[in-house]
């Protein structure tokens, strides 16, 4: 049964020792610690005086771990391990614009970074370390094409491959890819879950320290994208589900289709910021592009024999 949650989460000196916290003011805060007395740990990860309230409608914080493949991607994206040694997320994370001639700009696979960094949060990792850095592999047909007004025109091909150079945490497990199509029923949804680091200030660029999930409503799909609209009527009421924000770029969204629990069905392309009915975010189908993503799980080159049994890098 889908649960719907509309909450308006607070971290207050509570939250704050529950989960985070080092100490003192401006000390980083996620390492399973607690901030002083009279400081909170704020949505940068840090020990603060000034309480920090982001309102995540239809979120709820991921006190207990439950999606701890979900990793910091850089420092402003979200991604998912699919193998011991390997991050799935979206390619606009790595890629610069270029101007067209219309006024427009365009990103393309040829212009983007080529290494990342992916931070693992989870409460089983105390005591070892929890960032790996990887090489960034964009889907050949990446495209995203907006015009001067800033309207997307045209995005295709939004995957970003991150092979790590060392094994992710051993206490990580990876996401099981969907094995068909998400279907929907005729006039009817389907119901998925989200996950990110995502940040609900549109004028901050960085994604959040901490991990959020929320169920949402998948209301169309096509072979490019898997639709989610941030409500739903029932019954002549509108009920408000889980919608994606800046820093959730890259981030997954789960299906329960099979009855064989969470499995990967897409990867956040566009989300939205603000909040208002009828929003709606874009993931890309992976179903579609399911023979490049195993290409590189299957690559003979890279080696993860063991890495389940490895200690980790110093």
């Amino acid at each position: 049964m889908l649960r719907v949650f509309i909450l308006a989460l607070s971290w207050g000196a509570a939250s704050c020792s529950l989960f985070f916290g080092t100490g003192g003011e401006g000390q980083p805060c996620d390492s399973g610690e607690r901030c002083n007395s009279g400081l909170v740990c704020n949505r940068d990860g840090v020990c603060s005086a000034s309480v920090v309230e982001p309102t995540v409608v239809g979120g709820n914080l991921d006190v207990d771990g439950i999606f701890p493949q979900v990793v910091l991607v850089g420092s402003g994206c979200t991604g998912t391990l699919v193998s011991p040694r390997h991050v799935l997320t979206a390619a606009h994370c790595f890629c610069a614009y270029e101007s067209t001639a219309d006024g427009g700009k365009i990103q393309t696979a040829s212009n983007c970074d080529d290494s990342a960094t992916a931070t693992f949060k989870a409460a089983a990792l105390e005591g070892e370390s929890t960032r790996r850095r990887g090489a960034v592999s964009i889907h050949p047909s990446y495209q995203l094409v907006k015009s001067a007004s800033g309207s997307v025109l045209q995005s295709r091909g939004d995957l970003a491959m991150i092979t790590l150079e060392d094994c992710a945490p051993s206490a990580i497990p990876e996401a099981s890819l969907v094995p068909g199509p998400i279907t929907i029923p005729p006039g009817g949804v389907a119901f998925g879950r989200l996950v990110g680091f995502g940040n609900n200030d549109c004028d901050v660029e960085v994604a959040q320290a901490v991990r959020w999930w929320g169920d949402a409503f998948i209301t169309a799909a096509d072979s490019e994208f898997l639709a989610l609209s941030s409500t739903l009527a029932v019954g002549g009421e509108t009920v408000q589900g889980a919608i994606s924000w800046k820093g959730d770029s890259g981030g997954p969204l789960w299906t329960d289709q099979t009855g064989l629990g969470w499995q990967l069905a897409g990867v956040l392309s566009k989300g939205t910021c603000g909040l208002s009915d009828g929003d709606t975010a874009w993931y890309t189908n992976l179903f579609t592009y399911s023979e490049w993503i195993k290409s590189h799980l299957n690559d003979s080159q890279v080696d993860a024999t063991g890495c389940r049994d490895m200690q980790p890098p110093d």
